[in-house]
Formats: structure tokens, sequence, C-alpha cells
């Protein structure tokens, strides 16, 4: 049976944080739009994709109380959902490794994420536009309004990507991050209606 998720050696990383992404539910991978609710100030009731589609919350990673697979097909799942929480969190090149700890007393066993480098947060350098021919550099770069030194986090590289599609402007672009010696670049791929 599942037990607390554990978080050892953080320092820049909000353990709080980092349990709250795993514990409870979230946005989803896909998500660019949030629906709130009339009557609580800030509450997201659901999510909508780039089509303005509904999607559901994603279930949280770890549920105290239930049944688990500890097994290695289940671990590397662990691992990929750490990854993704950490990059939710901005914390793009974190290293870390996931176990299962057995509690006897209890009967139940916590999931232990050992951080062992947090690296640094992705602050943006600079962004890299590629495929433009009609839409100026700093027109895109402009019309994205995100800042030089700000964090980026997966939901603001979903964000751009939806930016980007509804702009109009482009049949189709990619963003990936690169890292740099003193931050990530942003690097967008765009093709042109």
């Amino acid at each position: 049976v599942r037990g607390e998720v554990r978080i050892e050696n953080a320092n820049a990383i909000d353990p709080d944080a980092l349990i709250r992404r795993l514990t409870e539910r979230y946005r989803p991978d896909d998500a660019v739009t949030p629906i709130f609710d009339p009557n609580v100030p800030g509450k997201v009731l659901r999510w909508t994709d780039k089509d303005g589609e509904n999607l559901d919350w994603s279930d949280p990673v770890w549920r105290e109380g239930e049944t688990a697979n500890f097994d290695e097909r289940a671990r590397c799942e662990y691992e990929d959902h750490v990854t993704n929480a950490l990059c939710y969190l901005g914390f793009h090149d974190a290293a870390f490794e996931v176990n299962l700890d057995l509690i006897p007393e209890s009967q139940r066993t916590d999931l232990v994420i050992r951080l062992i480098d947090e690296g640094k947060p992705a602050k943006l350098t600079r962004i890299k536009v590629h495929g433009n021919k009609r839409s100026s550099t700093p027109a895109i770069v402009d019309y994205l309004n995100i800042p030089v030194g700000a964090i980026l986090t997966s939901v603001q590289l979903i964000q751009v990507r939806h930016a980007l599609w509804l702009s109009g402007r482009f049949v189709s672009s990619t963003v990936e991050l690169e890292k740099e010696k003193d931050g990530h670049a942003l690097r967008l791929t765009v093709h042109e209606a």
C-alpha cells in the first residue's frame, strides 16, 4: 500500500510544490486554456486543448493508501512522472533517484525522491526563431511577451505553442529548450501560413 511522498536534498526546489504535483490532480499536458468557476475566483474547473475541446484533469501520480505496483516498469513510470513534475516547476535538468521505502510498522511503502543535483531553473537567455519569412523575429518575440530571465516551466512552453497557434500566422510550429552556458534558449521553428 502506498504511503507518503518524501523529498530529500531539496534546496532550490520547493518540496511541498513537488509533492502537491505528484499527489493531487493536475493540469493535463496538452491543456492550454483554463475554465474558471464563476462562483470561486481563481478555481479552475477544467481545461481545454488548443481546439477548445474539454480535457479531464490528470490523476495524481501517487495516492496514499492505494495499492501500487513496485516492479521495474512501475519504477520507470514513477521516474517519468517525477521528471515531468520537475519540468512543471521549471527544473528541466534535475538529476534524482526514485526509491520505494517499505515502512514495516505501517505496512506502507513511501515514494522517496532523492535529488542528486537540482540543476538551475530553466532561465530564458534568448529566443531563437527559425523558418520565418514574412513575420520578423522581433515581431514574433514581442508577440510572445516572455522576458529574458523568466523561468521556463512546462506550462509556459505549452502557452508559447498555443500563442503561436492562436496568432494564425503559422501552419505549424515546434517549441524546444536548448541548454546554454547561462540558462536556456527557446528555439522556435515555424512554418508560415
